[in-house]
């Protein structure tokens, strides 16, 4: 799967060019790992792994694997 656009520059310059200048060098590692999954990712049909998250406790929580159509 293709991304097609990208808000951050930074994050687009890693993607396109490997470049990470602009990006926390302790983070282009887990961000490369990221953009490799998300790359990576074949949904079949419309299934869809969603979830929510707790920005206060820094938690991710009802994460579910759902079918949307």
């Amino acid at each position: 799967m293709r991304i097609r656009g990208f808000l951050h520059k930074s994050l687009k310059r890693l993607y396109v060019d490997g470049n990470s200048k602009g990006l926390p060098p302790d983070a282009v590692d887990k961000i490369q790992k990221m953009l490799a999954f998300i790359q990576d990712m074949e949904v079949t049909r419309n299934w869809r792994l969603t979830f929510r998250v707790d920005l206060a406790e820094s938690e991710i929580l009802d994460v579910n694997y759902e079918d949307y159509h």
